[in-house]
């Protein structure tokens, strides 16, 4: 996958990418990559995403600690967009069904849970809500439930 995406990601100096090989829960690895350096000036405003990818992070393993050491790199003016799944939609049944493991390790979490993410930051409306309901008004019907997208999602300026 790594050579592929390179392949896919060749960049120009107007537009460069890089893609490298590292887990989300060694955010030093991370931040002290070369080709991360190399692309990524922390002296301006950059965007950090992290879409759908922490609630495969455990409580244990710290997910508001790894996300911290990221966002300490960025400087003011930065965002943060971030999306997580949550059962704050889901009946009771279907929330057992998924810790039970339909989707193997899963961590989802509540929106005050969602919400610590953002500390220090500025939301951007229309704040958090579910996918299924960012802006909403401009999307065509039919359009996923709050329950059927289970996902709450975010886009916030670093003040």
């Amino acid at each position: 996958m790594l050579s592929h995406a390179r392949a896919l990601l060749a960049s120009t100096p107007e537009g460069a990418t890089a893609y490298i090989d590292a887990d989300l829960r060694d955010p030093g690895k991370i931040l002290a990559n070369p080709e991360v350096r190399r692309v990524l000036d922390f002296t301006k405003p950059v965007a950090l995403i992290l879409a759908a990818i922490f609630h495969f992070i455990s409580g244990e393993e710290d997910p508001y600690g790894i996300a911290a050491r990221l966002i300490a790199t960025l400087p003011k003016g930065s965002f943060l967009v971030m999306s997580h799944a949550t059962n704050d939609f889901l009946a009771p049944e279907e929330v057992a069904e998924i810790v039970a493991g339909k989707f193997g390790p899963f961590f989802a979490r509540s929106e005050a849970e969602f919400t610590r993410f953002f500390a220090g930051f500025e939301l951007i409306p229309p704040g958090i809500t579910s996918v299924a309901e960012w802006h909403a008004n401009a999307e065509e019907e039919p359009r996923p439930t709050a329950a059927e997208a289970y996902t709450y999602c975010a886009v916030a300026r670093l003040a």
